[in-house]
Protein backbone atom coordinates (compact mmCIF):
# COMPACT_ATOMS: atom_id res chain seq x y z
CA UNK A 1 0.00 0.00 0.00
CA UNK A 2 2.70 2.61 0.51
CA UNK A 3 4.71 1.62 -2.22
CA UNK A 4 1.19 2.46 -4.36
CA UNK A 5 0.16 5.10 -2.22
CA UNK A 6 4.02 6.64 -3.52
CA UNK A 7 3.67 6.05 -6.89
CA UNK A 8 0.49 7.93 -7.74
CA UNK A 9 -0.75 11.33 -7.20
CA UNK A 10 -3.25 12.15 -4.65
CA UNK A 11 -5.37 13.56 -7.53
CA UNK A 12 -4.91 10.69 -9.88
CA UNK A 13 -6.96 10.36 -13.09
CA UNK A 14 -7.17 6.21 -13.54
CA UNK A 15 -9.81 5.27 -16.36
CA UNK A 16 -11.02 2.45 -18.50
CA UNK A 17 -14.03 1.99 -20.63
CA UNK A 18 -16.80 -0.94 -19.58
CA UNK A 19 -19.76 -1.44 -21.00
CA UNK A 20 -19.71 1.71 -23.42
CA UNK A 21 -19.29 3.76 -20.18
CA UNK A 22 -16.09 5.91 -18.88
CA UNK A 23 -14.99 4.28 -15.56
CA UNK A 24 -13.03 6.19 -13.05
CA UNK A 25 -10.93 4.86 -10.33
CA UNK A 26 -9.13 7.16 -7.48
CA UNK A 27 -5.58 6.89 -6.22
CA UNK A 28 -7.20 6.37 -2.57
CA UNK A 29 -9.18 3.34 -3.66
CA UNK A 30 -5.89 1.77 -5.75
CA UNK A 31 -4.25 2.54 -2.17
CA UNK A 32 -6.79 0.88 -0.12
CA UNK A 33 -7.06 -2.20 -2.28
CA UNK A 34 -3.45 -2.73 -2.61
CA UNK A 35 -3.56 -2.72 1.29
CA UNK A 36 -6.34 -4.92 1.38
CA UNK A 37 -4.56 -7.64 -1.05
CA UNK A 38 -6.55 -7.67 -4.36
CA UNK A 39 -3.82 -7.64 -6.70
CA UNK A 40 -1.85 -10.21 -4.93
CA UNK A 41 -3.41 -12.97 -7.14
CA UNK A 42 -2.67 -10.76 -10.18
CA UNK A 43 1.33 -11.33 -10.04
CA UNK A 44 3.06 -13.98 -11.28
CA UNK A 45 7.21 -14.45 -11.19
CA UNK A 46 6.80 -15.53 -14.60
CA UNK A 47 5.32 -12.22 -15.74
CA UNK A 48 6.99 -10.07 -18.06
CA UNK A 49 5.79 -6.06 -18.22
CA UNK A 50 6.73 -4.18 -20.98
CA UNK A 51 7.41 -0.35 -20.08
CA UNK A 52 8.06 1.79 -22.74
CA UNK A 53 8.43 6.03 -22.46
CA UNK A 54 6.77 7.25 -25.43
CA UNK A 55 8.02 11.15 -24.75
CA UNK A 56 9.10 12.95 -21.96
CA UNK A 57 10.40 16.61 -21.02
CA UNK A 58 11.26 18.42 -17.96
CA UNK A 59 9.39 17.43 -15.23
CA UNK A 60 6.56 15.63 -17.52
CA UNK A 61 6.36 11.83 -19.32
CA UNK A 62 4.14 9.86 -21.10
CA UNK A 63 4.45 5.80 -21.21
CA UNK A 64 2.83 2.88 -22.58
CA UNK A 65 3.13 -0.35 -19.34
CA UNK A 66 2.47 -3.67 -21.10
CA UNK A 67 1.23 -6.60 -19.06
CA UNK A 68 -0.56 -9.62 -19.00
CA UNK A 69 -3.28 -7.86 -17.26
CA UNK A 70 -3.29 -4.69 -18.64
CA UNK A 71 -2.64 -2.37 -21.86
CA UNK A 72 -2.21 0.78 -20.27
CA UNK A 73 -0.97 4.82 -20.78
CA UNK A 74 0.35 6.49 -18.13
CA UNK A 75 1.36 10.49 -18.15
CA UNK A 76 3.80 11.25 -15.24
CA UNK A 77 4.96 14.07 -13.68
CA UNK A 78 8.13 15.10 -11.66
CA UNK A 79 7.27 16.27 -8.22
CA UNK A 80 9.85 17.26 -5.61
CA UNK A 81 12.35 14.88 -7.32
CA UNK A 82 9.97 11.92 -7.39
CA UNK A 83 8.31 10.96 -10.47
CA UNK A 84 4.20 10.18 -9.69
CA UNK A 85 1.34 8.97 -12.08
CA UNK A 86 -1.02 11.51 -12.62
CA UNK A 87 -3.18 10.15 -15.27
CA UNK A 88 -4.10 6.81 -16.37
CA UNK A 89 -5.61 5.16 -19.61
CA UNK A 90 -6.11 1.53 -19.50
CA UNK A 91 -7.85 -1.88 -21.32
CA UNK A 92 -8.20 -5.30 -19.99
CA UNK A 93 -6.11 -7.77 -21.64
CA UNK A 94 -7.84 -10.52 -22.98
CA UNK A 95 -5.92 -13.96 -22.79
CA UNK A 96 -6.01 -14.32 -26.22
CA UNK A 97 -4.06 -11.13 -26.94
CA UNK A 98 0.16 -10.86 -27.37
Amino acid sequence: GDKMKASLHKKLAKRSLKDGELRQTKASSMVAWTREGWAKGLWREDMNIEVEVLDFYRNIASVKVISYHYYEYLHLMKIKDRWVIINALYENRLKTDN
